[in-house]
């Protein structure tokens, strides 16, 4: 009976740590991930030229989505504009390589944000569909990276 005991203790004690071991890098449930961006564009095409610093905040709050934030000012052609926008994002699942299919599902300015929809457009490209990835640094740190880049550094609370 007491050999039972033990053997049983045993398997628990090696399934709670090999729990344990699958689950420690796990992505946290919410991610709060912020950034400063400036930027520095000069198009010879359209002769427009964009200056200035916009801060991010991303937000992935379920397997299922997450909300991005912008808020800055941007100089254009001497011209200044605000920006204070949130995109919604649908996260349409996940491919074999880690990397999560994104749908940019609704873009809301708000009243303060005048940056003209021309502008925008030069900023923001027009795929229906986005990749992205969110790797495990150290600890609670954690990457966002696209296909070609990384984007912002994260750190889980």
């Amino acid at each position: 009976m007491n050999a039972k005991i033990i053997f049983i203790s045993l398997i628990a004690v090696l399934l709670a740590a090999f729990v344990y071991v699958l689950t420690r890098h796990a992505i946290p449930s919410v991610l709060v991930c912020t950034s400063k961006v400036n930027i520095a564009l000069h198009t010879q095409k359209e002769g427009v030229n964009i200056e200035g610093e916009i801060m991010q905040v991303l937000r992935i709050s379920s397997g299922k989505g997450g909300i991005y934030s912008q808020v800055g000012t941007l100089d254009v052609n001497g011209k200044l504009y605000a920006v204070n926008r949130a995109t919604t994002l649908t996260f349409l699942g996940q491919e074999s390589d880690g990397y999560w299919r994104t749908r940019r599902s609704a873009v809301i300015k708000n009243v303060n944000d005048d940056l003209p929809d021309k502008i925008t457009d030069l900023l923001m490209t027009r795929q229906p569909l986005f990749y992205y990835k969110i790797m495990h640094i150290a600890s609670n740190v954690y990457g966002l990276r696209d296909l070609r880049r990384t984007i912002m550094v994260c750190r889980a609370k």
